[in-house]
């Protein structure tokens, strides 16, 4: 399904090896890392991914996302060695995420039978750009908060004795989120992402989220879509498959402003957000109707590490006057339990006496 989108936009198909080498499903015969990857064996012939598949829009996505990857590889073999990259770490992420957004737009759904053929209207618009918004939008403050972090400890400003504070920090900081039971310094949150503790940069991904959009407007105008950007399907597009290959083939044998100046035909030679904000516009007006005299934003001093750490003083004297009370009803209880059991000994003894 994804080569074949790949395919109807005269790019090249996946070769014999890639369906022969590649892991689809997790092996039950030993254990991996299901963390999907797209795998460069460097030789010109042997390119793989490796991902867990299940039948979920998700995974469908996913796959189209890697399979870019490798198309991004197919394009650039025939550079040297050293030039066998992205413009720069950026683009690889931006390039899959391109095949993704067209993948994921209800016209390609009905394309493949995976949707009913209905008329979409402005109430479903919201729904699906929701929908991506809090999958791309949502994602910016976190992608830029990990490499933050990570050279906090790398300059040594974090200690040991702080790191799961500090990560705290950030994501209050930039997110407006704390942990939701109480955390420590024993704790090490920040090793749940797996960038973290396989020690792999992160702002590449940051860049790829205003890069990605770049380049889906770019290949539409192309394309000739007519419409609300969110909408544009890249399938079936030769003119767009053209102008991306030419991007792809540069790999990094041109400096990474010349490869975006490339696709914008020398327009535009540097990262800009106005695509991405131009794709969720119907998103953007429509939330700031709903969300008008609303206090936006959060407190920087909120709690961080324990939620229970920062009560407020009638917090705390609450919490106090619940125990107490709860400890009374508890000792009344005791009491009632043990006059009740008092009272049944001293009427069996009494039924035995007479019985005597």
């Amino acid at each position: 399904m994804a080569n074949d989108f790949q395919v109807s936009m005269g790019l090249e198909s996946m070769p014999t090896s890639f369906w022969q080498q590649s892991i689809f499903e997790k092996p039950r015969d030993r254990a991996i890392s299901c963390h999907a990857s797209a795998w460069d064996f460097c030789d010109a012939r042997d390119y793989r991914i490796k991902q867990c598949t299940e039948v979920t829009q998700e995974e469908m996505i996913n796959a189209h996302h890697e399979l870019g990857h490798i198309q991004y590889n197919l394009q650039y073999r025939d550079q040297r060695f050293v030039f066998r990259e992205g413009g720069n770490p950026a683009f690889h992420e931006a390039v899959g995420d391109v095949f993704a957004l067209s993948a994921s737009t209800p016209e390609n759904m009905q394309r493949l039978g995976l949707l009913d053929p209905i008329e979409l209207s402005f109430e479903s618009d919201i729904n699906i750009l929701f929908t991506k918004a809090l999958d791309k939008v949502a994602f910016l403050p976190f992608s830029y908060l990990v490499d933050k972090y990570r050279y906090e400890v790398f300059r040594g400003t974090t200690w040991d004795s702080n790191l799961n504070k500090r990560w705290w920090e950030w994501r209050l900081w930039a997110q407006g989120v704390t942990p939701p039971i109480p955390r420590d310094d024993n704790d090490f949150d920040a090793g749940g992402k797996y960038h973290i503790p396989a020690g792999m940069p992160y702002i590449k991904n940051f860049l790829a989220m205003v890069l990605q959009f770049q380049l889906h407007s770019e290949l539409c105008r192309v394309s000739g879509h007519q419409g609300p950007l969110h909408r544009c399907n890249l399938h079936g597009s030769r003119k767009a498959g053209r102008l991306l290959s030419s991007v792809m083939r540069l790999g990094k044998s041109r400096p990474w402003n010349e490869v975006i100046s490339t696709l914008t035909g020398g327009r535009n030679n540097t990262f800009e957000a106005k695509p991405m904000l131009e794709y969720f516009s119907q998103l953007h007006n429509w939330l700031k109707s709903q969300n008008r005299d609303e206090y936006i934003g959060w407190n920087s001093d909120e709690t961080v590490v324990s939620p229970s750490a920062n009560l407020s003083t009638a917090s705390v004297v609450t919490l106090w006057v619940l125990g107490i009370i709860f400890c009374i009803i508890v000792i009344v209880l005791c009491i009632i339990g043990i006059k009740r059991c008092k009272r049944a000994d001293r009427d069996v003894i009494a039924a035995t006496d007479a019985a005597s």
